[in-house]
């Protein structure tokens, strides 16, 4: 009799919270955004032609600093040198933190028109 009675008094209890519940607030809708923004890209630079010959060229051979990137200089100049005997090589640093290793803390990019003057070409060398 005891059980009935909690049934009975749950569903009393139900049925007059549903009443006073009122009616059911319209559906919401969320709108999910980028927090990126929409920016747009930069104008992007066609690729120059390739150099037929790099015979009497000068190819500028670009580091950024990273450990190893020596070593890949050395390598690149022995083949070039091989391949091209008259080919002039330029070594260049890109200019950022330490020596040894650093994190870019600026832009080069005014570094770049410079190198440009001085060779014909680049190898940007990245190594770890």
């Amino acid at each position: 009799m005891k059980t009935r009675k909690r049934y009975l008094l749950m569903a009393v209890v139900l049925a007059a919270s549903i009443c006073w519940a009122g009616p059911v607030p319209p559906q919401i809708t969320l709108e999910v955004l980028n927090p990126l923004g929409e920016i747009e890209p930069p104008p992007t630079l066609g690729i120059n032609p390739r150099i037929p010959d790099l015979n009497g060229k000068t190819v500028a051979l670009m580091d950024n600093w990273k450990t190893g990137g020596v070593y890949l200089q050395d390598r690149f100049e022995e083949l070039l040198k091989k391949k091209y005997p008259d080919i002039k090589t330029l070594r260049t640093t890109k200019p950022q933190g330490r020596e040894g290793g650093g994190r870019l803390i600026y832009s080069a990019d005014p570094w770049y028109p410079e190198v440009a003057k001085s060779a014909d070409a680049f190898i940007y060398t990245i190594a770890d």
